[in-house]
């Protein structure tokens, strides 16, 4: 929907940066008047057991920020949790805060009444077959790729889903490249899969993917250098970072590169 928007969550606190939420969607009711509801979207690798009474802090933050901003104290949106559990096992983590009271066996219908009620809604990417991730193609790549990463799937005909990757914007591939050679120990084996699809996106992502991967390398070779605190240790790490990061490029351009050229670069 293209009158989604994402809210600008620095606003917050910023004591409470550790607490933050992956991303604040602010979601129209309508045209018409300017009623709209907030989806915080969590995302989790692996199950938190405290999980309710950390959204619902941020929750109360956000609540906190749109009363600072409107005139009315009744004009606050509706906030709905979604989580995104990526693992490699279903989610078994607490989705209420009910989950987390102590409450004595037969006073549930007494106190149950006074307590916050806060449900997270799941999406559990683990129980979630590929074929039912639905969105945008820009989205369904993103959620197939982090389906795939914990289990080793990552270069699967699922992913690598040709229905798919030829909608998907030139962004999005390049950001999907860079994610799965990141994840990725044998990147010859994710430049073949690229090879196989010959749409001008998947070449330019490519191409994308390799210069970032040049400023990376170069960047992550001057911090090198500079924790060694040497001229000499400087540019070593230097053309380190940007010898690695050419290779990458090269193969990405053109495939395997022969051991002759890897020598001639390294030295």
């Amino acid at each position: 929907c293209q009158s989604v928007s994402i809210e600008n969550s620095s606003l917050l606190d910023p004591a409470l940066s550790n607490l933050h939420s992956d991303l604040l969607l602010r979601v129209p009711f309508s045209p018409s008047n300017d009623a709209f509801l907030i989806v915080l979207l969590e995302h989790q690798s692996a199950p938190d057991p405290r999980l309710p009474l950390r959204i619902l802090r941020y929750i109360l933050r956000v609540l906190e920020r749109f009363s600072r901003d409107t005139n009315s104290p009744r004009d606050l949106p509706p906030i709905i949790p979604f989580l995104v559990s990526q693992s490699d096992r279903p989610w078994s983590g607490p989705l209420t805060l009910r989950e987390l009271l102590k409450i004595p066996q037969g006073l549930e219908h007494v106190l149950l009444p006074y307590q916050i009620q806060l449900n997270i809604h799941v999406l559990d990417l683990f129980n979630t077959p590929y074929q039912d991730l639905r969105g945008t193609p820009d989205g369904v790549l993103a959620l197939r790729a982090l389906k795939a990463k914990p289990l080793g799937d990552l270069l699967s005909d699922d992913v690598w889903d040709s229905s798919v990757l030829e909608h998907v914007s030139t962004d999005a591939l390049t950001s999907f490249l860079l994610y799965t050679l990141d994840a990725e120990d044998d990147p010859d084996a994710v430049l073949h899969r690229t090879h196989q699809f010959h749409s001008n996106a998947m070449h330019t992502a490519r191409m994308s993917a390799a210069q970032k991967l040049i400023e990376q390398g170069r960047s992550e070779g001057i911090r090198e250098g500079k924790r060694e605190g040497l001229r000499e240790g400087k540019h070593e790490g230097e053309r380190g970072g940007i010898t690695a990061s050419l290779l990458q490029n090269l193969q990405i351009r053109f495939g395997p590169i022969p051991d002759s050229i890897r020598s001639q670069l390294s030295s």
